[in-house]
């Protein structure tokens, strides 16, 4: 891990995780910015399945996975682009579903197809709490994580009350701030208390919801284990596609100026 320094002394900079969507701008491609995304220094992937309804997301990731699905992309093409990932990459990658995709698959063929792809875990956003339906003792019994989401808004009963229903919990995804994906984040003390209160608690944190720039995650050093950045990336590919550029040298950059 890399050390960047901070007033309080030389603290760990946090990994880096880099959010794409499964089939945008086309399935080819997904697989090819996900190696630019390594090569550029993530550590970690985040790969989205592509919803007509992405709840959490903002503007950005919302017009991707409409893109992705227009193209035909499909949860079969979804997983098996995510075996390929993995083979070309060697990081732990993760698939990102909601709720709705993984019950209408089935939660244990869900599992076992992210287990045959090797993902190292699940993230469902919009799990509901106490409503599992099995997922987390599945992931358990798969060897996966499922790495639960707790938002900054969260009272300490809920944070309570997720971790329980998630343990043991490995990672847990650390949304800091209300609302959906894409808007710049500012890096509040509360966020910094629930970041702390999760450490505290055995699991390791993974901070998202507006990662866009270094200094963020500068301000993270010691404070989160891994930061995760989407709709940066997504904006990215965007605006190299609309300037005729290589998305996948545009990503690799954006990655690495990220780290810098």
């Amino acid at each position: 891990m890399k050390k960047t320094n901070s007033k309080d002394g030389s603290h760990s900079r946090p990994l880096l995780m880099a959010h794409l969507i499964a089939g945008y701008p086309d399935l080819a491609t997904s697989l090819e910015i996900a190696k630019a995304l390594v090569e550029g220094g993530a550590q970690m992937l985040e790969l989205q399945m592509p919803s007509s309804d992405p709840a959490a997301d903002g503007p950005a990731i919302q017009a991707a996975c409409t893109q992705a699905l227009d193209r035909g992309l499909r949860l079969d093409h979804g997983f098996e682009l995510a075996k390929r990932i993995v083979e070309a990459t060697k990081v732990p990658l993760y698939i990102m579903a909601y709720a709705c995709q993984i019950y209408a698959r089935g939660i244990k063929r869900f599992v076992d197809d992210s287990s045959k792809a090797g993902a190292a875990g699940i993230i469902a956003p919009d799990l509901p709490v106490g409503e599992d339906e099995g997922l987390y003792a599945a992931c358990a019994q798969s060897g996966l994580d499922c790495v639960p989401v707790i938002p900054i808004t969260a009272p300490q009963k809920r944070v309570e009350e997720i971790m329980a229903a998630a343990r043991p919990a490995r990672w847990v995804y650390t949304a800091l701030r209300a609302g959906i994906t894409g808007s710049q984040t500012k890096l509040t003390s509360e966020a910094m208390a629930l970041l702390e209160d999760i450490r505290q608690r055995g699991a390791r944190t993974i901070a998202g919801f507006g990662i866009s720039s270094k200094g963020q995650i500068e301000l993270l050093a010691g404070h989160s284990d891994a930061v995760v950045a989407g709709t940066f990336f997504v904006r990215t590919i965007a605006k190299a596609q609309l300037e005729g550029e290589a998305p996948t040298t545009a990503v690799r950059i954006a990655a690495e100026k990220l780290l810098s």
